[in-house]
Formats: structure tokens, C-alpha cells, sequence
């Protein structure tokens, strides 16, 4: 995405969406962009979650931290990308 999430919010809301589904930026100020445009263009969020690992073990982590890091968000759902 090459535009702010405030403008991209507010294409979204204007489009007549409740919502948007995305992946969780990192933390830093993109994560808190986002959920102030969330917040200011009344919309509600539903998240990604994908992990990485070489091994069962790193995958295993990289998953629940994932999960974990995205429920703490309290979107309205989490759409897992868990295949590998």
C-alpha cells in the first residue's frame, strides 16, 4: 500500500465498507496509524495471521505469537494462514 492508512480508511468507509481485513503491521508507528484511522473512519478490524519457521519448532512459535499478538487487538475475527 502507497498511501496512508487514513486515506486508504477513508476510501474504504466511503466505499460503504464496515471494515477491513489485513495483515497487523509491526509495532511502531504504522500499527498506531492504522488503528487511529480505523478509529476515526468508524471501522472495524479483522486480521491476518501467517507464520514462518524452517522447522516445526519455529513454526510452532512463530504461530502463537502471531495469534497471540493479533488477539490482543480484539478484531472481530483472526483469519489464520497456517499451511505450510
Amino acid at each position: 500500500m502507497s498511501e496512508s492508512w487514513d486515506s486508504y480508511c477513508a476510501r474504504v468507509s466511503q466505499a460503504e465498507y464496515d471494515g477491513l481485513e489485513t495483515w497487523l503491521p509491526a509495532l511502531g508507528e504504522e500499527r498506531t496509524a492504522m488503528f487511529t484511522a480505523l478509529k476515526t473512519h468508524k471501522l472495524s478490524l479483522d486480521l491476518l495471521s501467517g507464520v514462518g519457521g524452517s522447522n516445526f519448532e519455529q513454526y510452532l512459535a512463530s504461530f502463537i505469537k502471531n495469534v497471540e499478538d493479533a488477539a490482543q487487538q480484539q478484531p472481530d475475527y483472526i483469519n489464520c494462514h497456517t499451511g505450510k
